[in-house]
């Protein structure tokens, strides 16, 4: 029975529902009023304490308890009040400390253990400047036409063989991601993160892909923004041999217009450097500026509309006509929560490209218009994973017929994050 009772004040202290604000502050002031008179019992003196406690009067709080505390110096209780009281007022490494004595009770309830373990890596957490966190990905799909347009649901790597030849294939994914944050302050953090990818087909292996990627910059956090800016590197393999290095110089700013709308801003600036002889003449610095605006709508869920404007240049000799190029984009996305763990995400997204030089097999500039739907599901399963589904469908236009294919894919993927 007294484990029981002992279960129930230990909630109350670190989870439970408070009772209303006037009830506390009529009990304060009787108390109050009464302590002017007379010395409280022990029993009126911690209801004095933890009524004001539950106003904010966190000295007289203290106060109150530590007197108590002296009275019996072993009680658990009391000590996980005060040490309520010290985090509260930014007193962490002495609440700590009372919460790791209340852990050294051989006869401490196994569910109050775990509750305070779980107090303690709050405040660990919060007092290093360091935090990791990551995301760990295996998934499995079916690919149309596997000969054309490389992409993930993470990455668009923007490598397509152009095979007029369609052929499908089953495919599996593998996806990691490892994030670090180093707080110089409440608003300066040095973010770090490392990517891995890899994305392979059961019989055209010819067609698997790799990515490795290191990322690191600076983010500054104001009252209704939130600016970044890094550098990236990364590396693409095409069937196990290295294929392309990209640097980049990245810049995002979130800005927070009102409770309901957001407005996300990306500028890119990459050098890509191809790996294979063959490929040097496709070398270019390519610019990339995305831009949208997101609304939080308590009946559709968040809808975010996107503009994707990009150009690549050739960095050596002439134009290319498969090099150089200019890009217009728009993307329509909407992410609706069907149950509170269940998310429904759709969207609808075309892109135009246009290329600068003339292609002598066809006597005209290529000009590309790319048209893509997507419809998947995330569904939180408890502990840190998610299963996610996805469909997508691509439809790729061209005055060049070698450039023109269809495609779509299924993927299911099974994630974790920590």
């Amino acid at each position: 029975m007294k484990k029981l009772i002992f279960i129930c004040l230990v909630a109350q202290i670190l989870t439970a529902n408070e009772p209303q604000e006037l009830e506390f502050s009529n009990e304060y002031e009787k108390l109050n009023e009464q302590l002017k008179n007379s010395p409280l019992n022990d029993a009126d003196t911690f209801k004095y304490a933890r009524s004001a406690d539950k106003l904010g009067k966190y000295k007289e709080a203290l106060n109150a308890y530590a007197f108590l505390l002296k009275k019996e110096p072993n009680n658990d209780r009391l000590k996980l009040e005060i040490a309520q009281i010290l985090e509260k007022i930014g007193n962490t490494s002495e609440a700590a400390t009372l919460y790791s004595e209340v852990l050294k009770n051989p006869n401490l309830p196994n569910e109050v253990r775990i509750n305070i373990n779980l107090k303690l890596s709050a405040l660990s957490r919060q007092k290093s400047p360091h935090s990791l966190g990551g995301l760990l990905g295996l998934g499995y799909g079916f690919d149309s036409n596997a000969n054309n347009a490389a992409t993930a649901d993470y990455i668009y790597f923007g490598i397509s063989k152009h095979k007029n030849e369609r052929k499908s294939d089953h495919l599996n994914e593998a996806f990691s991601a490892l994030n670090h944050s180093y707080k110089f302050s409440d608003t300066l953090t040095l973010d770090n993160q490392i990517v891995g990818f890899t994305q392979n087909y059961r019989k055209l292996k010819e067609n698997d892909v790799g990515l490795l990627l290191f990322g690191s910059g600076l983010t500054n956090y104001g009252d209704k923004y939130k600016f970044y800016g890094g550098v990236e590197a990364n590396r693409i393999w095409l069937d196990d041999s290295g294929y392309l290095n990209t640097y980049s110089l990245l810049f995002k700013l979130d800005y927070k217009i009102n409770e309901k709308i957001i407005s996300k801003s990306k500028l890119r600036v990459s050098k890509k450097s191809f790996i294979s002889s063959d490929d040097k003449y496709k070398d270019a610095l390519n610019y990339a500026l995305e831009t949208a605006l997101g609304y939080d709508s308590d009946t559709f869920g968040v809808t975010t509309l996107g503009l994707f404007f990009s150009r690549e240049n050739k960095l050596k000799g002439k134009a290319h006509p498969n090099v150089d190029y200019g890009s217009l984009g728009v993307k329509l996305q909407n992410l609706y929560q069907i149950t509170p763990k269940t998310t429904l995400i759709t969207s609808a997204e075309y892109h135009n490209e246009r290329y600068k030089a003339e292609n002598f097999l066809y006597d005209t500039k290529r000009k590309n218009d790319k048209t893509a739907y997507e419809a998947g599901l995330m569904h939180n399963l408890g502990k840190n994973f998610a299963l996610g589904l996805n469909f997508r469908y691509t439809d790729v236009k061209s005055n060049q017929s070698l450039y023109e294919y269809k495609k779509y894919t299924f993927k299911t993927n099974l994630y974790y994050s920590f």
